[in-house]
C-alpha cells in the first residue's frame, strides 16, 4: 500500500455494540461533549471512523482501546460496498371514490308488563 491508502477503525464486537458507550468512548477521545459524538456513534454500525491515514487510524485505535472499546484498523479498500441504490417502483393511484356516509344508531324499547294497577275504596 502507498502513501494515500486510506484506512478505517472497525469495532471487533458486533454483538455487544453500544452507541453510548461507543459516544463516550469518542467523546473522551476527541475531548468533545456527549451529545456530539452520540448521532456519530449511532450511525457508525460498527465502523468507527473511515477514510483516514494509516498513522490517524492507529492513534484513534489505541485511543479508543484505552478507553475500552476494541476496535481494528484497516484498509477502506477492504469494507464491503453497498450495491447501487435502485429506484423504487410506483404505483397508479386508486380511482376517486364518492363518500359513504355510515350511520349506526341503537334504540332501547322498556316496557313493564303487568296487572293494571286498580284503587279500591275503603268504607
Amino acid at each position: 500500500m502507498n502513501d494515500t491508502s486510506r484506512y478505517a477503525l472497525i469495532q471487533r464486537d458486533r454483538e455487544s455494540w453500544d452507541p453510548i458507550e461507543l459516544a463516550k468512548a469518542l467523546a473522551a477521545v476527541r475531548g468533545t461533549p456527549l451529545q456530539d459524538q452520540a448521532l456519530v456513534a449511532k450511525r457508525a454500525w460498527g465502523i468507527v471512523a473511515d477514510d483516514l491515514s494509516q498513522s490517524e487510524a492507529k492513534e484513534l485505535g489505541k485511543k479508543l482501546r484505552a478507553a475500552g472499546v476494541e476496535c481494528a484498523v484497516g484498509p477502506t479498500t477492504a469494507l464491503a460496498e453497498l450495491p447501487p441504490a435502485e429506484a423504487a417502483g410506483t404505483i397508479d393511484a386508486l380511482p376517486d371514490a364518492h363518500p359513504i356516509l355510515i350511520g349506526v344508531a341503537a334504540i332501547t324499547v322498556t316496557t313493564i308488563m303487568g296487572a293494571p294497577c286498580r284503587r279500591t275504596a275503603m268504607a
